[in-house]
């Protein structure tokens, strides 16, 4: 009964501290992934968003070349020459150069958030597949779309959250375990004077507790 009293009072205290530094490491965890999640997020949107720049740019410079309005062909000269596979044009809901899956309804329905005067960016949902997709236009009237898939940035959030449970769990069972095996130490003197004390009210009054350290 003692006995298991005594290991009821470690394994209760054991089970608070374990909360405690379990509680405490995935919120610190749960920062830090936010913080990564928010940078590398960032990161992305400011490198499609410069790409978008340049694509605007570039197009500005190849129609200004030109004499006249550009046509179709060389429309889609420009952008093959490119050699961009994600980079999508639309004149109105026609496609002018696309080499994607997706759809000007998707493009056109998208709702996007704007960046500036011209761009403007949002995320698609297709296939699975979560799209980055920055909107701008140019001076003639033409929409453009640039297509970043997140696949890759979501896929390193979820490797950081594993590497974090992991380092967790490798940290949290060990000192769970020490504070246990620590409290089960440090509490056997005070367990040898509880069942002397029972010992010696009982009528046992020759019993004696043996002083191993000098915090009894």
């Amino acid at each position: 009964m003692k006995a298991n009293r005594a290991h009821t009072l470690r394994f209760r205290i054991t089970v608070i501290a374990a909360l405690v530094i379990v509680l405490a490491a995935a919120v610190s965890d749960g920062i830090i992934w936010g913080i990564c999640r928010s940078t590398l997020l960032t990161d992305t949107e400011q490198t499609v968003f410069s790409k978008m720049l340049s694509l605007q740019a570039d197009f500005q410079s190849f129609a200004e070349r030109s004499q006249d309005a550009l046509r179709i062909s060389e429309q889609q000269y420009f952008f093959k020459q490119r050699g961009d596979d994600y980079v999508i044009c639309l004149n109105g809901s026609a496609e002018v150069f696309n080499q994607t899956v997706l759809t000007p309804s998707d493009l056109l329905g998208m709702k996007t958030e704007a960046d500036s005067q011209t761009v403007s960016h949002g995320v698609l949902q297709i296939a699975g597949h979560s799209l980055l997709i920055f909107r701008g236009t140019t001076a003639d009237g033409l929409t453009l779309f640039v297509v970043q898939d997140l696949s890759g940035v979501l896929h390193r959030l979820r490797m950081l959250a594993l590497e974090m449970l992991g380092v967790l769990l490798g940290v949290g069972i060990p000192a769970v375990t020490v504070l246990y095996l620590l409290l089960r130490r440090t509490m056997q003197p005070l367990d040898s004077l509880t069942d002397s004390a029972k010992q010696i009210a009982a009528g046992a009054y020759d019993e004696r507790v043996a002083v191993r350290t000098d915090d009894e």
